[in-house]
């Protein structure tokens, strides 16, 4: 084999392994070396402030993919652990997702939100980041497992609103099926209420201001 081969086969061989490497943010890799270093002199907390209590924005981290879950994206990289938990929920975005792989190389986007070790010396052993991911990608970016944008995650935000307080509306609701008033807190007791000529008393009583019943007549009736 001539020079020129040797030559152009090293060339190759230098573009492979340059293609190859994945491209780690700069914010990453500080995050990943403080994290070393505060493993290293075992300063908890400084881990915890550096970890547990970590909200920042993150853009195109890296990291190889585990395993997905209904709920749940789990990525490694460096000893550290990334659970991707979508910023809104899945819809169709299921199917994209059961086609990544273990080891495949990903990038991912939003913001960091704390560690999930139960103690401060287990986080800093072995982090296991928790991320709100509003954008998941290949290291190319022509694969897109999902992508959400802010005026979809808004909308999504002022639903969420509006079921919990739909949720609480109904929860003051009287019990009686058709009934949208108020409860008065009316309730009627299977417990002995006393006796009058040894026959037990049992009945609707109002006990609170709140819940049951709106009336008397409407909690007899339920009952």
């Amino acid at each position: 084999m001539n020079n020129n081969n040797l030559l152009l086969k090293s060339i190759l061989i230098i573009l492979i392994l340059f293609t190859s490497c994945a491209k780690i943010p700069d914010d990453q890799q500080l995050f990943i070396n403080k994290w070393e270093s505060l493993k290293k002199t075992k300063n908890y907390s400084g881990g915890e402030k550096h970890l547990k209590n970590n909200r920042a924005t993150i853009t195109k981290w890296y990291g190889e993919f585990v395993e997905y879950k209904y709920d749940r994206i789990l990525l490694k990289h460096k000893g550290i652990e990334y659970n991707l938990y979508p910023e809104i929920s899945f819809s169709n975005e299921g199917a994209k997702l059961r086609s990544l792989q273990k080891g495949d190389k990903v990038n991912f986007s939003g913001r960091l939100n704390g560690e999930k070790s139960i103690t401060n010396s287990g986080a800093l052993s072995e982090p296991e980041m928790k991320v709100i991911c509003n954008k998941l990608t290949n290291t190319d970016e022509d694969i897109v497992y999902f992508k959400f944008s802010q005026k979809e995650i808004e909308e999504f935000r002022l639903a969420e609103i509006e079921r919990e307080e739909e949720a609480r509306r109904r929860s003051r609701m009287c019990k009686l099926p058709g009934c949208n008033r108020d409860g008065n807190g009316w309730n009627y007791y299977s417990t002995s209420q006393g006796s009058y000529f040894g026959m037990e008393m049992i009945g609707c009583v109002r006990k609170y201001e709140t819940g049951g019943y709106c009336s008397r007549d409407h909690c007899a009736q339920g009952s």
